[in-house]
């Protein structure tokens, strides 16, 4: 009797080992209690804040929480990186934010956090081209005469980036590389302003993601030679895209997507992911993505810890060929 007891309890909690396992990885049904806050590595008004609004417009219903828009900007995006990685990991802070992360990691040295190390990726939200937009005075119309320009012309072309080391500045450098011409970098604080000096003639060209420059775009203010991602965008369709025009370098666009603090629970981070990609499907909210210039995504957490680590290697080369420093 007292063997077949034993053995009953063995049984018994060897069964119970899946049971408890199986608890632990189900969702927290309770979550969120609270309200959630967005860190947005950026001024109100800029890419990342207009994704941020839009995600939280339309998640905020679903979760039955208020969302909460943080604009931490400053330090090329490493202030905002900064509290998201310290903040406690319970799915409460999250952090929406550009490859600037991952071009942080090389452009940047002892960052207090580390892009991949420091955060759970959710989901990549958006892809958005890089516009190459130039004055609408200049002599040449497209591409090809750009380029016969600057050979013609060497060091006359100024090329604006909204900061050292964003993604504008560093596809200026490598058009400069791949094409084999000298043109010169004039960074800015924000996009905003190299687009007004566009305009005013002060510099002649810039690399700038979509949403800032296509009202600009549609008045005519500025003119869109060509798009860094393979396809054309839907935005402005009859601009051609670089990969099509023989470039075959110019093969990306600029990622935005959300992601929680390291060790946040599986669960949770699964459920923003489901959540967030029921959101990117929706019409209104898609919609309004690609009003603004972004095209959305979607997809796993792992395709999107994926995408951060290529970022970090493809940026770093570019980075360290053309000897960019943070200042």
């Amino acid at each position: 009797m007292h063997l077949k007891y034993h053995r009953s309890l063995l049984l018994l909690a060897a069964c119970a080992i899946p049971a408890l396992s199986a608890s632990a990885a189900a969702p927290d049904q309770t979550y969120p209690t609270k309200s959630l806050r967005f860190v947005v590595p950026a001024l109100a008004g800029t890419s990342p804040d207009l994704l941020a609004r839009t995600i939280a417009h339309h998640l905020s219903p679903r979760l039955g929480q208020q969302i909460v828009i943080m604009n931490q900007p400053g330090g090329g995006g490493n202030i905002g990186h900064g509290t998201a990685a310290k903040a406690t990991p319970d799915g409460y802070t999250l952090l929406v934010t550009s490859d600037q992360l991952s071009i942080n990691e090389t452009l940047f040295s002892n960052l207090p956090f580390h892009a991949v190390k420091s955060f759970a990726p959710v989901v990549q939200a958006i892809v958005s081209p890089q516009v190459l937009i130039v004055n609408t005075g200049l002599p040449y119309k497209d591409v090809a005469g750009l380029l016969d320009y600057a050979k013609a012309n060497p060091g006359k072309i100024n090329f604006g980036s909204p900061q050292i080391g964003t993604v504008g500045h560093l596809a200026g450098e490598l058009l400069k590389r791949t094409q084999k011409i000298e043109i010169i970098h004039v960074p800015f604080q924000g996009a905003t302003a190299a687009i007004r000096e566009i305009i005013a003639g002060q510099i002649q060209m810039m690399f700038v993601t979509l949403p800032p420059a296509i009202g600009h775009i549609q008045q005519g203010t500025v003119r869109a030679l060509a798009v860094t991602t393979i396809e054309r965008s839907k935005a402005i369709p009859a601009v051609p895209s670089l990969h099509e025009l023989g470039m075959k370098d110019f093969d990306f666009g600029a990622w935005q997507g959300v992601l929680a603090p390291a060790g946040t629970p599986r669960a949770i981070v699964a459920k923003l992911n489901a959540d967030i990609n029921t959101v990117l499907k929706d019409p209104e909210a898609s919609s309004a993505l690609v009003r603004i210039g972004f095209t959305p995504v979607g997809g796993t957490a792992e395709q999107f810890q994926q995408l951060i680590s290529s970022n970090i290697d493809k940026w770093g080369r570019v980075i360290r060929e053309a000897r960019i420093k943070a200042e």
